[in-house]
Order: structure tokens, then sequence, then C-alpha cells
């Protein structure tokens, strides 16, 4: 939407959504539709993917060889563990399906760009196989791929453990607890305290564990147990806004409103309202509540409320009211 020579033209969204995911909905949305070019590599057809010029079908996860996701290893497995998983199906018969890999390939061949995939140059000649690719993600693993292989159930690889050594009595450098800019930063947003002071309550953003964002969400057997998104409240404030459980209520901010069904949750902070995010439809939509929820990101705001330091919008801990809905 910034105007000028350096404005974005053209997006490729690789398995995202952002159309849901981004904050200040109704803006994303308006950027989105201004683009010149947008592409979309994705098996459903997501928000995002409804306003995308072009969607790329890729293969699923039983149509092609593959590792775990590497770049969370350490995050997600508390030993070091991997396994490699082989295409155990054929992709349809006259499909155009490619591994998501390959649509980055064949734009850089055609654009005469050389790639690289963790620091090693790929052949442009010709596509590498995905097994290629695979070898160079795992060539500084202890074992070879073809030894990963071996083991069809995974392996735990041993080693040396990981420790942090004493610190270095010699040197002095420590961290800057409470840096100028972020000093200043938190004094700014104390100011903003009675500015505020019209809202009630404050949204927490939460995360459901049958949902990963927008994603998981369209499944069958979770829609039938996460068909919609809540507004969680202490009981104790439902009962002083007159609002019972199932009631259909309005969450407002100053950049946007949504309406969706109060439910009872005694664990919430009185004063605390908590909205799973990932939900809703493009704005404007005249999708079902139960059918979609909402969308957290129309109360939020990209232009206000942003940090000065890393320009990282609020999206959560958003001043807001509750009212019954008429």
């Amino acid at each position: 939407l910034e105007p000028g020579p350096d404005k974005i033209r053209a997006l490729l969204v690789h398995g995202g959504n952002p159309a849901l995911a981004m904050p200040d909905q109704s803006r994303t949305a308006d950027a989105l539709k201004s683009l010149d070019l947008l592409i979309c590599i994705d098996h459903r057809m997501t928000d995002t993917a409804q306003l995308a010029d072009y969607i790329l079908p890729p293969t699923l996860q039983f149509e092609r060889a593959d590792l775990p996701m590497f770049i969370y290893e350490s995050l997600l497995f508390p030993e070091p563990f991997t396994r490699y998983t082989p295409a155990i199906v054929n992709t349809p018969p006259g499909s155009d399906l490619r591994d998501d890999w390959y649509y980055f390939w064949g734009l850089a061949k055609r654009l005469n760009l050389e790639l690289c995939y963790w620091e090693q140059a790929l052949d442009m000649s010709e596509p590498p196989s995905t097994d290629e690719l695979l070898q160079i993600a795992a060539r500084h693993c202890p074992l070879s791929l073809e030894d990963i292989a071996a083991h069809p159930h995974g392996i735990v690889l041993g080693g040396p453990p990981v420790l942090v050594e004493p610190g270095d009595s010699a040197n002095r450098h420590r961290f800057t607890t409470m840096p100028s800019d972020v000093a200043a930063e938190l004094g700014e947003v104390l100011s903003t305290v009675d500015a505020e002071a019209g809202f009630q309550y404050r949204l927490a953003v939460r995360r459901e564990r049958d949902a990963l964002n927008s994603a998981c969400k369209d499944l069958p057997a979770i829609k039938n147990r996460l068909p919609f998104n809540p507004a969680y409240m202490n009981p104790q404030d439902m009962r002083r806004e007159r609002i019972a459980d199932a009631d259909r209520v309005t969450i407002e901010s100053r950049h946007g409103s949504v309406e969706t069904l109060a439910r009872a949750d005694p664990n919430l902070r009185c004063g605390v309202i908590s909205i799973p995010h990932g939900f809703g439809s493009l704005p404007g939509s005249s999708t079902e509540l139960r059918c979609e929820g909402v969308s957290t990101n129309l109360l939020t705001s990209s232009v206000h409320d942003r940090q000065t330091i890393n320009a990282m919008p609020r999206m959560s801990g958003i001043p807001v009211n509750v009212r019954k809905s008429s």
C-alpha cells in the first residue's frame, strides 16, 4: 500500500495464510488485493488463496520423501532423534503436483538465478531430486542419509552432552538490561495508560490444543470439537455484564469490533477476555459465526500501537470493551 517505485508488487505465499495471520486484517486484505501478482503454494483454499492469482498444488506428506522438521529439532525432541520417511503413495495419475521446493527452483531457472540451498549451489540446468535436497540438509549429521534411511523407525543419535561452560572471569562485558531505546519505549507505553481508561478489559489472544494458527481447524473431527472461537470470560465479569454462557457478544477496540459467543472460563483473571486466534474469514464475507468464527486481527492495528524498535504491532493485551449483542 506504500506508494513509490519500491512498493511490493508481487508476493509468493508458501503454505501460510497472511490474510488471517497478520494484524490489522482489513488493511492486510486491502494490501493483498492491491498486488500485481499473488501466488499461493497450498493444498487447501485458505483465505489468502481466495485472493490469489495462481494456486500451485504441492504434494502432501505421504507423497514425498522427508526428514523431521530439522529447523526445530532442538525444540521438539528431548534427544537427538531423526527419521527418513520415503514417499508411500504415488501422486494421482495425470496430476500436476510437484514437491513444493520445485516451484522455487523453476521460478529461479526462468529468471536466470542461481539458488543456494543450505549454502550449497544447486544445478540450475536440471532440477534436483527431493532426496538430493535432503542429503544437503543432512550433510552435517553424524550419519549419512542412507544410514538414516536404514533405520525405518528412526534413530536416536548419541554424542557428548552440550553444556554451558563457566564464563571468562577476565571478560567484563555483560548484557545491557535496560538500553536507552527500550526505556524510552516502555515510558511511552506507560504514558498511554490514561488514554486506555475508557476500556474495561484487556484482550488476551489464546491458542487451542486442536489447531495451529489457521491450520488444522478445518479437519472434520476438529471442526466438530472446535467449530468456532468463543470469547472466554471470567464468570464474575459475565455476571457484572449480564452475559450468560453462549450469549452473543460484541468485543470492541479502538480499531474495530467482532461478534462471537461468550463462554465462561473460571481460570481467567477478572478483566481479561481471551479469544483463540487463527479463525474467521475475509473481511466483508457473509460466513456464519458458528461455521468460521471471528478474526481477532480485526481488533488490531498495523499503524497504531506499533513498537518503535522492531515495528511489531500490539497483538495481545489489547484494550477492549464487551457488551451483550442486541
